[in-house]
């Protein structure tokens, strides 16, 4: 039979005030994919996207998407590693405040590992030293809240039983690896050849 998949999350266009950020125009396509994660207003027009799409009925076989068994595979955010994007997290200060809120839990609970680790972001996630290495950690527990919060969206409220998926796209630490077994029903990792 014919099997479909899809993401939650690829290019749409999302004006900025429809997430409550007071600005003309529409959030560039990578700035979208990793403000979900840390701002609300973000992730109610995902929320909102993602149950228009999955409760719209077909009208030829009078299921809800969600209930569709061709819709076999679910991806959230089409290439969203958040590693990908730390340029772009700089000109969101709910990333910085994220990563600030994580590390103080972590400087009480753990001071002796924790205590020289800056409270900025760091340039990029592909270097070596404990600030990126702690960095690295809160990306994947941030993503996983994420996917947590996203599965609940689709399996709970929902009812959708779609194979579900993400982190699919260049940025994969070893950290990334537990997460991604205990996450994710399949794995969709997405690499190119002589690109573009």
């Amino acid at each position: 039979g014919l099997h479909v998949t899809t993401d939650l999350y690829v290019s749409r266009s999302v004006p900025w005030r429809s997430v409550g950020i007071d600005r003309d125009g529409e959030i560039p396509m990578n700035e979208y994919k990793i403000l979900v994660a840390v701002h609300e207003g973000a992730w109610k027009n995902f929320e909102s996207f993602t149950r228009q799409l999955l409760t719209h009925v077909n009208p030829y076989t009078g299921r809800r998407y969600a209930d569709e068994p061709a819709l076999a595979w679910l991806s959230v955010v089409n290439e969203g590693n958040f590693g990908n994007y730390v340029d772009l997290m700089y000109k969101f200060p709910e990333w910085q405040k994220a990563w600030q809120v994580w590390l103080a839990d972590r400087q009480a609970k753990e001071p002796k590992r924790y205590a020289d680790i800056p409270a900025t972001l760091p340039e990029n996630v592909y270097g070596t030293g404990r600030h990126i290495s702690a960095f690295v950690l809160f990306l994947q527990e941030t993503e996983t809240r994420m996917i947590v919060r996203t599965k609940a969206l689709l399996r709970d409220e929902l009812g959708c039983r779609a194979l579900i998926t993400d982190r699919n796209a260049w940025t994969n630490h070893a950290s990334d690896q537990i997460s991604r077994e205990e996450l994710f029903d399949y794995v969709d990792d997405h690499f190119y050849v002589d690109h573009p």
